[in-house]
């Protein structure tokens, strides 16, 4: 059975502040899978299409037009812990048997 990689993150991209989320959705279009880059704001929840409008917002405050508010918390979407269970179940371990 294929699996499909949907997204790739990056906690604390290095060239936004501590706390940004770096977020790369894949999709497929008729001739390839693309990869398309949002960056979070933790403060405000405003995702932005580019590292350029991200960086703007951080200089000058203002939110261009094509920045959203995710329906979904990025960290909400991404929570360690939840993927750490995750994780033990898809080997067939038990999580708190492992902690011991």
């Amino acid at each position: 059975m294929a699996r499909a990689i949907l997204a790739k993150v990056e906690l604390n991209p290095k060239e936004l502040p501590d706390g940004w989320v770096k977020e790369e959705v894949f999709r497929k279009t008729k001739e390839r899978v693309r990869g398309d880059l949002n960056y979070t704001d933790p403060t405000s929840g405003y995702t932005f299409r580019s590292l350029k409008s991200a960086l703007s917002y951080l200089k000058t405050g203002e939110i261009p037009n094509h920045a959203t508010i995710q329906k979904t918390s990025v960290h909400d979407l991404y929570s360690f812990d939840k993927s750490a269970d995750l994780l033990w179940y898809s080997v067939g371990l038990d999580h708190d048997s492992v902690q011991q």
